[in-house]
Order: structure tokens, then C-alpha cells, then sequence
């Protein structure tokens, strides 16, 4: 995780299901400036891999990115960055399937 808070993002592909989601809006104060208030407003899903593994991501509230079915294997292409010591996941496309390995 190291290499990774030193950079900006990277993407990763993700293979998996969309087994559950739910809403998230809310907000905070800024930890670095207080009398600034930060709102947030997500889906937060869960995505089950071949390998059953859970992984966390954040889907816009906006549904631009439609959410896939639970019985739908899906590609996930996803911007992963450094946030409050953890990394955030935030879906850019869905593609239907997986990849083709060789």
C-alpha cells in the first residue's frame, strides 16, 4: 500500500458479481479545515470474485453507471486511490463477462 499512497490512482479490473448494495449520503467536517463541511452521496456494493472474496465499491448515486444484476458476472474497471489510510474503489465502467486470460 505504500507505492500506492505516493501516487495519484490506478485502475484495476475486477471480476465478479454484484451481490448487495445500498445508499450512503451524508456529511462531515474536514479534518484539515473544520468549517468546511464535506458531503458524500454513493452506492456502496459489494462484488463477490470467482475466488469469493468480498471487495467494496463505490458506484455514483447519479445512475450513470447502472448497477448489474447478482447473477450477472461482470468486469468492473476501477479507479483505486489512497483515502484515510485505506483505499477507495470507485467504479468508471461496467463490461459485461469477464476478461478472455490466456
Amino acid at each position: 500500500m505504500g507505492v500506492l499512497m505516493k501516487q495519484e490512482a490506478v485502475t484495476v479490473l475486477l471480476v465478479g458479481n454484484v451481490v448487495r448494495s445500498e445508499q450512503k449520503a451524508g456529511e462531515f467536517n474536514d479534518r484539515e479545515d473544520a468549517t468546511r463541511l464535506v458531503k458524500y452521496d454513493f452506492i456502496l456494493a459489494r462484488v463477490l470474485t470467482p475466488e469469493f472474496d468480498i471487495v467494496f465499491v463505490r458506484f455514483p448515486s447519479d445512475g450513470s453507471i447502472p448497477l448489474p444484476l447478482p447473477d450477472e458476472l461482470v468486469t468492473l474497471r476501477c479507479g483505486v486511490r489512497a483515502s484515510f489510510g485505506t483505499l477507495r474503489v470507485d467504479v468508471e465502467a461496467v463490461l459485461v463477462g469477464s476478461p478472455v486470460t490466456t
